[in-house]
């Protein structure tokens, strides 16, 4: 063979290959993927942070605090300190102190209190002097409102009971349970009850009337 003829033939081979290769590179191309092939799932968003914190309730000043005053005498101070910027952090009632009774008076409940500037304090309502009925139909209206209550007392007087609340809108509260008018056996077996399902008794109150003793108590987790 001549070199001329070689070279043409040779030139043939090399351009038949690279042909044949465009061709296989142009079927992958245009291949489709098999319908059983995985497809990759989009990237899910980042979980957002979680909100901060509320900030902590935090006592300023000194406390200011109320003793031996009749209902009268407690609302009126009441209404001055909470207009100064003060709250009721303890409230509770029993009998009135009196030195010498006058003619015709007779013995009455009186209070006492403690009051405190508090920073971020969280959203509060007090009441005192309620009835069992009363303080029923108070709780059974906050409650529903995300309050709980954080303080409260009982006391007796010619057999009619007497509640002072201080009802508190907690963020994140603890799980909770809160009781009332129970005689001594009620309570004994409601706080046994409890605290075999992990609650600890965190407030409790109690006074004696003729057929023995009233408890009021609120248990949290």
């Amino acid at each position: 063979m001549k070199l001329t003829n070689l070279l043409l033939f040779c030139g043939f081979i090399g351009a038949t290959h690279v042909a044949q290769a465009q061709e296989r590179v142009l079927q992958l191309k245009t291949a489709k993927m098999p319908t059983n092939a995985v497809k990759m799932s989009p990237t899910p968003p980042p979980t957002p942070p979680p909100p901060p914190a509320p900030p902590t309730p935090k006592p300023i000043g000194q406390p200011i605090n109320v003793s031996n005053v009749t209902a009268k005498m407690y609302q009126k101070k009441f209404d001055e300190l909470t207009a100064k910027g003060y709250r009721p952090i303890k409230v509770e009632s029993k009998r009135l102190q009196v030195i010498d009774y006058v003619d015709g008076e007779k013995p009455s409940l009186g209070y006492w209190a403690t009051f405190q500037k508090v920073e971020n304090s969280y959203a509060w309502v007090a009441r005192h002097g309620l009835s069992n009925q009363a303080y029923g139909q108070e709780f059974d209206r906050m409650v529903p409102q995300g309050y709980f209550p954080t303080d409260i007392s009982v006391a007796v007087l010619d057999g009619q009971e007497s509640y002072c609340v201080i009802f508190e809108k907690v963020p994140n509260a603890p799980a909770w349970v809160a009781r009332h008018g129970l005689n001594q056996a009620a309570f004994t077996q409601e706080n046994n009850k409890f605290i075999k399902q992990g609650y600890k008794l965190r407030q409790k109150s109690s006074a004696k009337n003729g057929a023995g003793w009233i408890f009021a108590a609120v248990w949290t987790k």
